[in-house]
């Protein structure tokens, strides 16, 4: 949840960010919704040349959103790679229960 959150929230900052400056007297609120997809009107509205400009900024951004996904992967793997396979003693971890 936490790792999905990130991402969301790199993903809308980033796209933002860069759309703004394509979009220069556009909100930057109408842009969030454009790339939240609620306000798609919006992206529809503009010439085809500024919708694939927009589009290529947005796969741009979705890019570093599975960067961040495949980084945490790789650390997860060798993290567990790492562990060593030894037999727990749970009667001395429960106090000799």
């Amino acid at each position: 949840m936490v790792g999905l959150a990130i991402a969301g929230s790199v993903f809308i900052t980033h796209a933002t960010e860069q759309l703004s400056v394509l979009f220069p007297g556009v909100s930057p609120q109408l842009v969030s919704q454009a790339i939240a997809g609620t306000n798609a009107a919006f992206l529809k509205s503009l010439p085809s040349e500024v919708q694939a400009d927009a589009l290529d900024i947005v796969v741009k951004c979705m890019d570093r959103v599975y960067i961040l996904g495949i980084t945490g992967g790789a650390v997860a793997v060798v993290c567990g790679l790492l562990f060593t396979q030894k037999k727990l003693d749970l009667n001395a971890a429960a106090g000799g229960i």
